[in-house]
């Protein structure tokens, strides 16, 4: 499968994006459903499979400059087999440094450990895993 990466004015965007979106609360076990909410549309992201209907939604965190994951999701058939490894590593390949991974509380954290995100931290009210150590996330917050 090819992997791509789209941007908000492309045709077909949005649908993708709430789709992956849908599917998130699908799989999730937070007791509440997420909203696609996308302040700054220019500044996302999609990274998808050609043969599958959602992907990896990203943002450019506004006051930070780095590449976060707002949202991940995959249809059914294509779960567990690599196609998120597969496209955070063409993201990245393309220049797009993903270093955040928003959760939260019923996200299972085990998969972005397993892909190097294993700093825990908050920024805000926001829990996070990022693959490296960065100054604006509170990790101590998290320890307790």
């Amino acid at each position: 499968m090819s992997i791509k990466i789209m941007k908000s004015s492309e045709l077909g965007y949005t649908t993708r994006a709430e789709r992956i979106v849908e599917l998130y609360n699908q799989a999730s076990q937070c007791p509440f459903n997420e909203s696609l909410n996308l302040v700054k549309p220019c500044s996302t992201r999609i990274i998808f499979s050609e043969g599958d209907s959602a992907g990896v939604l990203v943002d450019n965190h506004p006051s930070h400059n780095v590449w976060r994951v707002m949202f991940a999701a995959f249809d059914s058939p294509n779960r567990e087999r690599g196609l998120l490894r597969e496209c955070i590593t063409y993201a990245k390949a393309q220049g797009i440094d993903i270093a955040l991974v928003e959760i939260n509380g019923g996200d299972e954290a085990s998969v972005w450990e397993r892909l190097g995100y294993t700093h825990f931290g908050s920024i805000g009210m926001c829990m996070t895993l990022s693959n490296r150590s960065l100054d604006f996330i509170d990790y101590s917050a998290v320890l307790a």
